[in-house]
């Protein structure tokens, strides 16, 4: 695959990483409420939608490892 193509995968990774990024933050500033921090299911609920969010995260992690490396090559 060409640079071109290589560098616009990078861009819509990284654009990825920056969403998610923030979701994640604003999961963790929920998490911090008085009254989520005692909700107990919420907060399960919240935890869980945040670890799926780092799972995703780490996948473009590594994809714009790869590409980066291509890109190099």
């Amino acid at each position: 695959s060409n640079r071109l193509q290589i560098t616009s995968l990078l861009k819509k990774a990284e654009e990825k990483i920056a969403e998610l990024e923030d979701k994640i933050a604003s999961i963790d500033a929920e998490c911090a409420k008085p009254e989520v921090a005692v909700n107990s299911a919420k907060l399960g609920e919240l935890t869980k939608q945040q670890s799926e969010y780092q799972e995703e995260l780490d996948k473009q992690y590594e994809v714009w490892e790869e590409l980066s490396m291509e890109l190099d090559a």
